[in-house]
């Protein structure tokens, strides 16, 4: 087995984990169950933002680093490898890893304002329905649709580490 070969693995294993991860939490993971998806959950607003922050924050602490492991492991087989098309493809994934970062960093708005919400009392026996509640639930849909965002890039970078894995 050639250099290449044991980078692009060491590659895909270090990006699997927090990608598929993130797959079964679109599915089935604490956004489904808030809104709704899953059947009714009947808890105060505030419940439900500490519960949307204690499962995004480990999940968000693992994007990045994760997302730069690939981008290193990545360039070096581009480096070592001696197929031109896998070379290609490692660069292309690595540049998408590249943006995947500023990505990732530019979700933190909407997780601070939602953080911001929870911290200040201002959900405090809130109903769903209340000016706070809606808007929280507003900010929790558009985390969960940059997080979907951010899982489809990772899962092409994946996607593409793998296709070069294939060509050695």
């Amino acid at each position: 087995m050639d250099i290449s070969a044991i980078l692009l693995a060491a590659s895909i294993t270090s990006s699997s984990y927090t990608y598929w991860c993130n797959v079964g939490n679109g599915i089935n993971g604490i956004m489904p169950l808030i809104q709704g998806r899953l059947g009714h959950l009947d808890i105060p607003v505030l419940q439900k933002v500490e519960a949307w922050e204690k499962a995004s924050a480990g999940g968000h602490r693992a994007y990045v680093p994760s997302a730069l492991i690939s981008i290193g492991l990545n360039l070096a087989g581009a480096y070592v490898t001696p197929h031109q098309l896998s070379r290609t493809i490692l660069l292309i994934a690595s540049a998408l890893g590249v943006a995947f970062v500023p990505y990732s960093i530019s979700i933190h708005p909407t997780m601070d304002k939602l953080k911001a919400l929870m911290n200040g009392n201002l959900l405090v026996d809130k109903a769903d329905g209340s000016e706070e509640g809606k808007e929280a639930f507003r900010l929790m849909t558009k985390w969960e649709t940059l997080q979907a965002v951010r899982t489809t890039l990772f899962g092409v970078i994946w996607g593409l580490t793998l296709w070069a894995v294939f060509l050695l």
